[in-house]
């Protein structure tokens, strides 16, 4: 019963701390100015992250969204995210759908 207790306490928690509102993230990924070198080749990454604003006029942004990052050559990588999008404004009727793919390729 101990165990199921603390389990659910940290549930609950991760939950509120989930839908607290921040001031915004300084760290972590995906970049504001993204990794500065590539990864190393043959290895990989992936990311779920979300990106979202609110003005007077209502939120939008993407999330869920993946990013993946291959090094397929020494020194290079390429990547890719793939978005959901969404627009919620204050009058008029919310939007979610598929977002703008993008494929990038990163060298040093």
């Amino acid at each position: 019963m101990d165990v199921w207790w603390k389990t659910l306490t940290k549930l609950l928690i991760m939950m509120i701390l989930w839908y607290f509102p921040t001031a915004g993230a300084l760290a972590g990924p995906p970049f504001r100015t993204d990794d500065p070198v590539p990864i190393a080749y043959r290895h990989c990454e992936a990311y779920l992250f979300s990106s979202g604003i609110r003005e007077d006029g209502g939120t939008g942004g993407v999330g869920p969204a993946v990013e993946f990052n291959y090094g397929f050559h020494p020194d290079t990588m390429v990547h890719l995210i793939v978005p959901m999008a969404y627009d919620a404004p204050e009058n008029g009727n919310s939007h979610f759908g598929y977002g703008d793919t993008e494929i990038g390729l990163k060298y040093r």
